[in-house]
């Protein structure tokens, strides 16, 4: 497997923020770099397993070592404060008005988990896996009525669907306990996982961490609903 080089300061998939302040491992790591890594992926073991994490790693080590030429050693990983992703994405819902799409606002979204692995002394980055969150500003019955999201998107289970758009992503309602009955198909709940410069062989770990990163999230909110989520989404080529 080949990884595609491309220096850090290169525009690229913004999964992994600020990694550049939390390192570890090789590659000209700065003091403390190692404690904040390992805080950081305390966090993404929350969202992600023990296991996926690992997974994780070893794809990104093997971008790392596949490059042409290999890239020295290092490893980096951000986690942001799940519990004010919680409170920020629960007041969203609570405070959700149905409202014409012409006046409607994007949500933010949220990153709770992002790991990197490159030669961080001479800046050069060759792998990137990262969660992210956000509540979509379109409502159940638009995005089902969309021929662009319909063709590019797979039935995994009952009100859970799977596309394949920067990312792979997971759509589906969460009805927030406080919320406006309104708010579950009004509101729905998208989770994804980016990925970057790596192989083939990520596809798979990418369908279980978004499996996992779906889990957490429906727990981590507190949804009512019941949504069965599988282990694991298949991998999804876009639509021509």
């Amino acid at each position: 497997m080949t990884a595609r080089r491309v220096r850090a300061g290169t525009a690229v998939l913004g999964v992994v923020m600020a990694l550049t302040a939390t390192g570890c491992s090789g590659g000209g790591a700065p003091d403390g770099a190692e404690k904040r890594t390992a805080a950081a992926l305390k966090v993404c073991e929350e969202v992600f397993g023990a296991g996926g994490v690992a997974e994780a790693r070893e794809v990104l080590d093997s971008s790392r070592l596949g490059a042409e030429p290999p890239v020295p050693g290092g490893f980096r990983a951000e986690g942001r404060d799940l519990d004010g992703i919680r409170t920020a994405m629960t007041g969203e819902a609570r405070a959700y008005v149905p409202r014409s799409p012409a006046d409607r606002r994007g949500h933010p979204s949220y990153r709770p988990c992002g790991m990197a692995a490159g030669d961080y002394e001479n800046h050069d980055v060759v792998g990137r896996i990262g969660g992210e969150v956000t509540w979509l500003s379109l409502t159940a019955d638009e995005l089902a009525d969309s021929a662009d999201y319909g063709n590019r998107s797979n039935k995994v289970a009952e009100d859970l669907y799977a596309r394949q758009d920067g990312g792979t992503a997971a759509v589906l309602p969460c009805r927030v306990p406080g919320a406006p009955a309104a708010q579950e198909r009004g509101m729905p709940l998208e989770v994804r996982v980016r990925a970057e410069m790596v192989g083939p062989e990520a596809d798979l770990v990418i369908g279980r961490l978004l499996a996992s990163l779906v889990r957490d999230t429906r727990e981590r909110l507190g949804c009512l609903n019941p949504v069965e989520v599988p282990a694991t989404f298949p991998f999804l080529f876009p639509a021509d």
